[in-house]
């Protein structure tokens, strides 16, 4: 089957500006070939801890043996795992090595066989597929 999709560009007069993305249910196929794993609290398919380019500080430091700057990243710590676990205002509060312990801690994190770190995400709390991919534009006068 082909792979077809528009581009919708949303256009706005400001930085202002409110856009709901719209989600649709996950595929059958999709579920197979992405959650493929299961423990304790179910399905989950594991997801990357770390975003492109290198930073210094916490973002870019060693944790558990894995230096996410030796593969020129830094740490992207998903915090609405964080704040399903402690609430909004502490995840605020923490640091990065922080939360990554705190996921570690509560089975939200396991490691690959080369030793990098990966973060579990669970089916249940999936939204969905991103049935539409917006290019937003600011219109200036």
């Amino acid at each position: 089957m082909p792979n077809l999709s528009d581009t919708v560009f949303y256009y706005t007069k400001s930085e202002k500006y409110t856009y709901n993305t719209i989600f649709g249910q996950l595929d059958d196929k999709y579920i197979k070939d992405f959650y493929r794993n299961q423990d304790e609290k179910g399905i989950y398919m594991s997801g990357d801890l770390t975003g492109p380019k290198i930073s210094k500080g916490e973002s870019g430091a060693e944790w558990r043996g894995y230096n996410p700057s030796k593969s020129g990243r830094s740490w992207a710590v998903p915090n609405i795992i964080v704040e399903e676990l402690v609430g909004k205002e502490k995840t605020e509060q923490m640091g990065i090595i922080d939360k990554l312990e705190l996921l570690y801690q509560n089975n939200c994190i396991i490691f690959t066989n080369k030793g990098t770190p990966r973060v579990k995400r669970y089916i249940e709390n999936s939204s969905g597929m991103d049935k539409v991919k917006i290019k937003v534009k600011n219109k200036k006068k």
